[in-house]
């Protein structure tokens, strides 16, 4: 097991480094929007959709980091009123996750397939590099998740 954690690490890091280049775009694009709106009263027609597809694949991949680091949203009501159940309630959790990620994954490679014509207005990107973020975020969380339901699971939840 000790090899598919090697392996989590690679992409945690590879998806952290990935998710700073992007808020780097982020930040210089909307800068550049900003000064060239106030300073030169002129706009660029391209910064607006690239913050926001930048946007789109951070979040999906902060979100697949997040399942790694059990840091997505948790109601742990149940954990709290029966802790003898943390260990099953912890499994059960990450199994309904694996299930909701796959279906993401389902529809999102559909949703590719679907708007593998169209293009982005201004830039003229295909919006399938767009959508794409889901499916390849929702593999990376199926993976995180899936080791911890058999490396980590019997841990008890806590963050390793």
């Amino acid at each position: 097991m000790k090899v598919l954690d090697q392996i989590g690490a690679i992409i945690d890091r590879i998806c952290k480094h990935i998710i700073v280049y992007l808020l780097a775009v982020i930040t210089i694009v909307l800068f550049i929007q900003v000064v060239a709106r106030f300073a030169f009263n002129t706009g660029t027609f391209w910064t607006d959709e690239l913050a926001r597809f930048s946007m789109i694949w951070l979040v999906f991949l902060g979100a697949a980091i997040a399942t790694r680091d059990r840091s997505l949203i948790n109601i742990d009501i149940l954990e709290s009123t029966f802790p003898s159940w943390k260990k099953g309630l912890h499994i059960f959790q990450l199994l309904v996750s694996i299930v909701f990620f796959a279906l993401l994954l389902k529809v999102g490679w559909e949703t590719m397939g679907l708007v593998a014509a169209q293009r982005s207005p201004n830039m003229g990107v295909s919006m399938s590099i767009v959508y794409a973020s889901i499916p390849v975020a929702m593999i990376i969380s199926i993976y995180f998740a899936i080791v911890r339901v058999f490396y980590k699971g019997n841990s008890g939840g806590e963050n390793t």
